[in-house]
């Protein structure tokens, strides 16, 4: 018991990670099927919105720092992973009801590596996961909460 209550907020974060990615996984094959959401490529529903992140390493379990994201112009762009080498790219929208599932991959020609960021936004709240992977091999977990910057 005492190892629970220690390693509880880990565990937490854990349990919030797999669950979101269950809800996204469900919300992206639900949006085949009859009546299900829509998934709009870009289309600017989430452009001219910034948002202030702060990136935890999962499996360190250590904070990484802040940053901002912001979407426009149809992409994703992270100023850490513009300073990273990263090139910005589209986004992909799946809105469900008061959510909006968004999916954005970025690419480092120099790595080469990539970043697929996958994230949710409820009212002024993002969070999400950023999975990067150099030779089709993860090297990096991150996952990501933050607000709307207004």
């Amino acid at each position: 018991m005492i190892i629970v209550q220690k390693n509880k907020s880990n565990k937490v974060a854990a349990l919030l990670i797999i669950v979101f990615a269950c809800l996204f996984t469900f919300c992206k094959s639900d949006s085949t099927s009859s009546g299900g959401r829509g998934i709009n490529n870009g289309g600017g529903v989430l452009n001219d919105q910034d948002y202030a992140i702060q990136i935890y390493d999962v499996y360190n379990e250590k904070i990484i720092g802040p940053d901002t994201i912001y979407f426009a112009n149809d992409s994703l762009i992270s100023w850490g992973s513009i300073a990273a080498g990263f090139e910005m790219d589209g986004y992909e929208v799946d809105e469900g009801g008061d959510s909006l599932y968004f999916e954005a991959l970025t690419v480092s020609p120099s790595l080469p590596a990539t970043m697929l960021w996958r994230g949710i936004v409820i009212g002024n709240r993002i969070s999400g996961e950023i999975d990067m992977r150099k030779d089709e091999k993860r090297t990096l977990y991150y996952s990501f909460e933050g607000h709307l910057i207004e």
